[in-house]
């Protein structure tokens, strides 16, 4: 993707330009990113994979429509852009203020010899391509009943609560471009959900399980 193409791109998607602010001191510390800004577009170079020390951010493409497909939501420990070999192949955008690490990718190799930090890049790898498996599968063979109820149920497995309250610090907007289904599809899905007693949604963000296993079996019907 070109300069132009990759300008263009940032204009329909309607991203921020605004890049994160390095705190002062060295790099380890981190960079700050505000809620909304952007820490690499979809076709820059890539230059530097990212750790995530705290907050959301969302992994996110445009598809041949101009449409907003979001790939996933990486949280705590994650990393970002690993995977890419000379142009990132998705733009990363804050969900919720955030503070990620940056490290070079061509040092990366070098960085392999520590055992602990091999052991979490692997795990990375094995992330992103089990979210790409899942988005696959999500959106190509399940009904928005079903991608929703996946949705709830591998949030809520990925950040554990012992009050059973899953906390989304994302939009419905965000939550219907990774699930491939309109705003009003995901409100009216919840509320059914609500209404037969399997959820409730106590605030736009914060949703209890009620009946866990019900959630998980319609999950798994496809």
């Amino acid at each position: 993707m070109d300069a132009i193409a990759t300008d263009r791109s940032r204009r329909a998607a309607g991203l921020s330009g605004r890049s994160g602010t390095r705190e002062e001191g060295s790099t380890d510390r981190g960079i700050r990113l505000g809620r909304g800004q952007t820490l690499f577009f979809e076709g820059d170079a890539a230059t530097h994979y990212y750790e995530i020390v705290s907050g959301t951010i969302r992994c996110c493409r445009l598809v041949a429509d101009g449409r907003r497909s979001i790939l996933r939501f990486a949280g705590h420990g994650s990393f970002l852009g690993i995977g890419c070999v000379d142009r990132y192949g998705y733009a990363a955008e804050a969900v919720t203020a955030s503070i990620v690490r940056r490290h070079r990718l061509s040092g990366l190799e070098a960085a392999m010899a520590d055992p602990d930090l091999r052991y979490r890049v692997l795990a990375a790898l094995r992330e992103e391509l089990s979210a790409t498996r899942d988005q696959m599968m999500l959106l190509g063979r399940m009904s928005a009943a079903e991608r929703l109820a996946a949705f709830l149920v591998g949030y809520a497995a990925r950040h554990p609560r012992v009050d059973g309250c899953v906390e989304l610090p994302m939009t419905r907007s965000d939550v219907a471009d990774h699930l491939g289904l309109t705003v009003e599809t995901v409100s009216r899905k919840l509320h059914e959900l609500d209404a037969l007693g399997l959820i409730r949604i106590e605030t736009p963000s914060r949703i209890r399980i009620l009946e866990p296993g019900r959630i998980e079996a319609i999950a798994e019907a496809a």
